[in-house]
């Protein structure tokens, strides 16, 4: 009988600590949905649209669009490696950095390589964040971009589709000289309906329950045959494919 009694009473503090838990990781996820801006913006000559859902309750994805001045927009997309909260925190501290660097540095490559001095000694071995950043003139309609070690974001203009695929690697691999020697700043003329497409491994290594990814030439399709719609109708055609890929299989990757 007293064993009994004794087990019912651990378990019970148990589901206690485990409800705890879960309250504090709900907390977590709305800073953390806090964090980040709305999903849809209109400036003089560009739209944006942007979405993000973690693979648990919380993630270590994120997007930010900083409205610099008049005529510079920073579209930012990042992505920490792990999961859950100690991606999180991590999450956290690069934004607030890349928005803090964004105010004093003019250019991708300076802001980028900025915030890797700032996080270089200070992430955990092994940790590090791929991003990338577009700085977008609604004036001259040029884009600057860079690329740290991140998924090569998609170009679409006249019909042609191409990878924006630049040198640079992640945030926190390499100190100063080698990070910045290694990254190049990509200048783009941005003419009327043109498309770029920024997005995080999670979308095209989602999985299906069969092991097959979505995979780049389904990502790519859904561009091609959408890519005259508004970018928020082109988000959701993005999200439904996915979905309707991975059907009922787990979510094993933050998507952004």
């Amino acid at each position: 009988n007293i064993s009994v009694v004794y087990e019912n009473s651990r378990l019970r503090m148990e589901e206690i600590k485990k409800n705890k838990i879960e309250e504090e990781l709900k907390v977590a996820k709305n800073i953390q949905e806090g964090l980040l801006p709305n999903t849809n913006f209109e400036f003089e000559s560009v739209q944006i649209s942007c979405s993000s859902s973690p693979a648990r309750i919380i993630g270590g994805d994120f997007f930010d669009v900083i409205n610099i001045d008049d005529d510079n927009v920073l579209v930012v997309i990042a992505d920490v490696s792990g999961k859950g909260l100690p991606a999180a925190l991590y999450m956290a501290k690069v934004q607030a950095l890349i928005r803090f660097a964004a105010r004093v540095f003019k250019s991708p490559k300076e802001i980028i390589s900025e915030v890797n001095k700032q996080v270089f000694d200070k992430f955990e071995k092994n940790s590090f964040v791929t991003v990338s950043l577009g700085l977008f003139n609604t004036k001259s309609r040029k884009l600057k971009f860079v690329r740290a070690g991140h998924n090569p974001a998609i170009f679409a203009r006249n019909g042609s589709i191409e990878l924006l695929n630049t040198r640079g690697i992640g945030l926190g691999l390499d100190r100063e000289h080698l990070f910045i020697s290694n990254l190049d700043e990509h200048e783009i003329f941005l003419g009327k309906e043109s498309l770029l497409f920024f997005y995080t491994d999670g979308l095209n290594e989602a999985m299906n329950k069969h092991k097959e990814e979505f995979g780049m030439e389904r990502l790519i399709n859904v561009l091609k045959h959408n890519k005259n719609l508004s970018p928020v109708e082109i988000k959701h055609k993005m999200i439904n494919e996915v979905n309707s890929f991975v059907d009922d299989a787990e979510q094993h990757d933050d998507i952004t």
